[in-house]
């Protein structure tokens, strides 16, 4: 079976993308000895914490609502 892949209307066409925004900024520099192969940060659970946020857009120009995700603690079993 072939399927005619080209005809496809624009409204049909979508590209999601997925952007994670932290909510502690980390320094860019850290300090090390000279010739050091590996390096390690330390850091709190906190500092990793962070927004993630879906983009999606079709073909035609139409942005569907943004999704945004946040830290959660309990899933409830209604959810499921």
């Amino acid at each position: 079976m072939k399927l005619n892949l080209l005809n496809i209307h624009p409204s049909k066409v979508f590209n999601c993308d997925e952007s994670a925004f932290l909510l502690c900024l980390k320094p860019n520099q850290i300090i090390v000895r000279k010739g050091s192969k590996s390096m390690y940060k330390i850091v709190n659970t906190d500092e990793k914490e962070s927004l993630t946020t879906l983009f999606m857009v079709n073909a035609a120009g139409c942005m569907v609502s943004s999704m945004i995700m946040y830290m959660y603690h309990t899933m409830y079993p209604v959810l499921f």
